[in-house]
């Protein structure tokens, strides 16, 4: 059975897989305390990929973990120049951040054309694959997460509730400072992305397929008027691709 991780700055999602294919479990973990890693001590695992983009010392211990507790060496992902029919457009390539390179994979084997991925997790990251499998460069902003702790952080008299955070989305605007704050967070991921899209179009003149995923892909998805669809473990797919 083969165990793929997906190690971003707030939690980990992992699935399980036959080697053969075929998802058999899947699930996530906050990296919150200390004991996070130990939520992954799975059973019966003969393989373990990684995506990770929670720096260097979490690798450390994850190999060492994986080394120790189930003798398997685990294989993490890196960023290439070319691989499966993509190039990546960055000027150093293997500075492309893991995950993102991984869901651009996965996004340009689905669509074997064009396409827009959009992963909307701490930070929202936005990246375009030209038909012949380019990566034409990205876009990097604030999540809703980051925005939020931004604007509480240098205003004295707002206070989010936890009753405030999930703002109904078929309203137009808010009666109350706190359902305001959450709506405007929420109207600037999904502009971004908007105009992010609407702009690619216009330069390359083509027309992607748009994915979303990540933990707030579900929050941008209610709001923004292109087709797409929401592909929850994009990130774990693209992991299945870059290292079979």
């Amino acid at each position: 059975m083969i165990l793929d991780l997906d190690v971003g700055n707030t939690r980990v999602k992992w699935r399980t897989s036959h080697a053969t294919g075929g998802v058999i479990s899947h699930g996530a973990c906050l990296r919150d305390n200390t004991h996070w890693i130990e939520h992954l001590a799975l059973k019966d695992i003969d393989r373990v990929r990684i995506s990770n983009v929670a720096g260097q010392k979490i690798k450390q211990q994850l190999q060492r973990f994986y080394t120790e507790q189930i003798a398997i060496t685990p294989e993490f992902a890196s960023s290439r120049s070319q691989l499966i029919g993509v190039r990546n457009g960055y000027v150093e390539p293997e500075r492309l951040g893991v995950d993102r390179w991984l869901a651009v994979l996965a996004a340009f084997n689905r669509s074997n054309s064009s396409c827009c991925v959009v992963d909307c997790g701490s930070a929202i990251t936005i990246d375009y694959v030209s038909a012949n499998g380019t990566h034409e460069g990205g876009v990097i902003a604030p999540g809703i997460e980051l925005m939020r702790r931004a604007l509480l952080a240098d205003t004295q008299e707002i206070e989010i509730r936890s009753e405030d955070v999930d703002t109904d989305h078929s309203i137009p605007a808010a009666h109350t400072t706190e359902k305001a704050v959450e709506l405007g967070l929420k109207y600037m991921e999904a502009g971004l992305v908007e105009i992010a899209c609407n702009r690619y179009e216009k330069l390359f003149k083509e027309v992607p397929e748009l994915f979303l995923t990540g933990g707030d892909a579900q929050i941008v998805s209610n709001l923004i008027s292109q087709d797409h669809e929401v592909i929850p473990h994009l990130v774990l797919d693209g992991l299945a691709l870059a290292l079979p």
